[in-house]
Parts: C-alpha cells; sequence; structure tokens
C-alpha cells in the first residue's frame, strides 16, 4: 500500500481537491491519500512547512507528501522532489524546505518528467502524481530528474526585527499558525526565547486594545491551567514552538489576531511594569 499526503491553500469550494486526487488513483489505483490540510492562508507558506513538519514524522518510511501552495515552477522556485530520512516530498522550492528538515537530505533531484495537460497552472494536478507514481514504482529519484540542491533557508524575521535599546530587546513575531480552538504559535523556538532570556532575564508580552492592553503574559506556564481562567498563557508546545493562549477561551477571538499579524515581546535586563 501507498500512502500520499496532500497539504494545500485550495480550501474546499473548488474541484482541486477532487482533481488531484482522480490523478492519483488513475497512476496510483491502490493509494491512500491522506490530507493533512487544504485550509492554509494564501502566500502561508510558513505555515505549510511548520503543519507538515509536525504531520509527517507520524507516517510510515516511503509516504509521498505533495505540498500544493504556490506549486508553479519558475526559475527562482523549481520542481523537487526530495528523499529525506524515508520520507518524498514533492513541491517547489521556496526556501522553506529546510523549516522541515535539521539536517542534509539523502537525495534531491529537480524534476524534468514531463507534466500532462496543454497549460503550467496546476502542476500539482499534472505533474506531480507522476513524480508520486515514478517513486512508487522503485523509489528511484534519479528517474525523475537530476541532482540538485535546496535552496537556502528563507531569513528568518527575527534575524531582522530586533530592536535594542537601553537594555531592552524588542521582537515582532509573526502568527505562524491558529489552531482550532484559536490559540496561537508564534514563529520562535524555545531555544531562541531561552538564549534571549540569558542576556535579558525579564520578558513581557503585551497584546494592546486600545489605550490599555489586552493581556499581559510575564512567564513560561507548564500548562493552560496554570494561569486563572480568561487569562493569557505562554507554553513551549512538545515541537519547541511558543503558543499563546487563553485559558478557557480563545486567543484570537479575544485579540483579533490571526495569521500573519505579529505579537510583541519585550525583553529587559529589569522587572518590566
Amino acid at each position: 500500500m501507498s500512502i500520499v499526503t496532500l497539504i494545500s491553500d485550495w480550501q474546499d469550494k473548488d474541484y482541486y481537491i477532487a482533481a488531484v486526487k482522480g490523478k492519483l488513483y488513475s497512476h496510483i489505483p491502490d493509494v491512500t491519500i491522506v490530507d493533512i490540510t487544504h485550509n492554509v492562508p494564501q502566500d502561508g507558506l510558513a505555515t505549510a512547512y511548520y503543519l507538515l513538519s509536525n504531520a509527517y514524522t507520524n507516517f510510515p518510511k516511503g509516504t509521498i507528501h505533495i505540498i500544493g501552495l504556490m506549486d508553479i515552477e519558475s526559475k527562482n522556485s523549481p520542481h523537487i522532489a526530495v528523499n529525506y530520512e524515508g520520507h518524498y516530498f514533492i513541491g517547489a522550492d521556496h526556501g522553506y524546505f529546510y523549516d522541515i528538515f535539521t539536517h542534509e537530505p539523502e537525495e534531491i533531484f529537480e524534476i524534468n518528467i514531463y507534466q500532462e495537460g496543454s497549460t503550467f497552472t496546476f502542476p500539482s494536478r499534472d505533474r506531480f502524481p507522476l513524480v508520486a507514481a515514478s517513486i512508487v514504482r522503485d523509489g528511484d529519484l534519479s528517474k525523475i530528474g537530476n541532482p540538485s540542491s535546496l535552496k537556502p533557508r528563507v531569513v528568518e524575521p527575527l534575524n531582522i526585527s530586533p530592536r535594542e535599546r537601553n537594555g531592552k530587546m524588542v521582537l515582532e513575531i509573526p502568527i505562524l499558525h491558529v489552531d482550532a480552538t484559536g490559540n496561537v504559535v508564534l514563529d520562535i523556538k524555545k531555544a531562541r526565547f531561552t538564549s534571549i532570556l540569558k542576556q535579558y532575564s525579564f520578558f513581557m508580552i503585551r497584546i494592546r486594545g486600545g489605550y490599555n492592553d489586552l493581556l499581559r503574559i510575564n512567564k513560561i506556564s507548564e500548562a493552560y491551567p496554570d494561569v486563572r481562567q480568561a487569562d493569557g498563557c505562554a507554553i513551549f508546545l512538545d515541537n519547541d514552538y511558543l503558543e499563546l493562549s487563553i485559558n478557557n477561551d480563545s486567543f484570537t477571538d479575544m485579540t483579533g489576531l490571526g495569521i500573519c499579524e505579529t505579537v510583541v515581546i519585550e525583553f529587559s535586563k529589569k522587572q518590566i511594569t
């Protein structure tokens, strides 16, 4: 049995998901198709790779993962197939693959298989299923293209946004993901956060509303009940990303913040009031 996962921004109001699945069934009749999500926001590549990086490790080796966001090939974003620890990834390389991988992949090939159809606007339907079928047949990526390399990692927003002044550092951190309960995941990991705290002993997350703060969070909790009901809570998830939530409520409903907006964290060498 072959498994193919799909992740995209296609939503569910059009024929796109069904068309891609139909092509996969046509080329791999016994395939099992798993939808990771089709609700990634448009231009949400960082979100997609965050979701994929947390999902794919739960699948058996040999699983093929098709990335359907911004999938049209260009000189700056070639189509590639990657073998990483026995998992295969197919998509256009925009510089986000390193958000999944912790070391160099075993194999990287730029795809040269001719697509089906006469237009070049839907490679997830007209090209990627052909690549998946080739991988299923023998797992030999050399049959679908030429050896290549990944584009360099996209520069993290944190590398350009910190502002330091008068013993303080201010970070504007993008919201990477909003889960079904309204919790938000920020694009900062535990190692980066704790390294900053070695220099600045205190931090404050302020969510402003008009002239007042809607929320103030100045500690990392172990669990949601560590804070009072309706208070803000900051937790490092098991994937090491920082999540903000409201105990027994929705962070996004209370604050109005969503994907690609930013949350300001102030670090200081003195207690912040």
